[in-house]
């Protein structure tokens, strides 16, 4: 026979676990790059010394730096563990742990070279050749050098001339600002300047 109304008192335990800090940065896998770029970006993060360790933290510390597109994979791992503080039994009070954060990264290739011909019916043949480099003196600086020649197919004189220069600068007196500095120069054949072709 089944009883018509019965109770049950249910009581659930919840454990916690240590609360983790993050102690020292430990970086592993930088051949061109300086130390200083990633402990830039940690700073930045939630996972900067002494913060609580979460996997939030993680996961935006990981894409904060793939976004400097210097590193193609980047993983985390804690080493080593110190208590800061002991949890007392029968009490609230949480065990605080501090361990390591290591950072593994592989760096992807920082420079590219570009070139190629062309044709344009104005200006006949076209060759061009760019440089880009995305990690000057291992600080993620950025440089892309640019040329473009053409010529008439006639006499093979020298149209036209361009070239250029560009420098990105990712941060600005420690704070994730980008500097941009463009320069340019145009040059045309003395020739078809005299003959009103093409002004400079």
């Amino acid at each position: 026979r089944v009883p018509e109304s019965f109770e049950v008192d249910l009581q659930f335990t919840v454990d916690q676990g240590p609360l983790i800090r993050v102690g020292t940065p430990v970086l592993e896998g930088l051949r061109r790059t300086k130390d200083g770029v990633i402990l830039r970006e940690l700073g930045k993060d939630t996972l900067k010394p002494g913060a609580i360790w979460t996997p939030q933290g993680e996961e935006a510390l990981e894409q904060r730096l793939l976004n400097l597109s210097i590193f193609g994979a980047v993983s985390f791992e804690s080493v080593g563990g110190r208590i800061l503080e002991r949890a007392q039994p029968g009490s609230d009070t949480i065990e605080i742990q501090e361990k390591d954060l290591k950072i593994s990264v592989t760096e992807r290739p920082a420079g590219t070279f570009e070139f190629g011909p062309g044709f344009r019916t104005d200006k006949g043949l076209i060759g061009f050749a760019e440089i880009n480099y995305r990690n000057l003196g291992g600080w993620n600086r950025s440089a892309q050098v640019r040329t473009q020649v053409s010529r008439r197919l006639k006499d093979n004189r020298l149209l036209e001339q361009n070239y250029s220069f560009t420098y990105l600068e990712p941060y600005v007196f420690g704070n994730r600002l980008k500097l941009r500095f463009n320069t340019q120069f145009d040059r045309a054949d003395k020739y078809l300047r005299r003959k009103g072709g093409i002004a400079t």
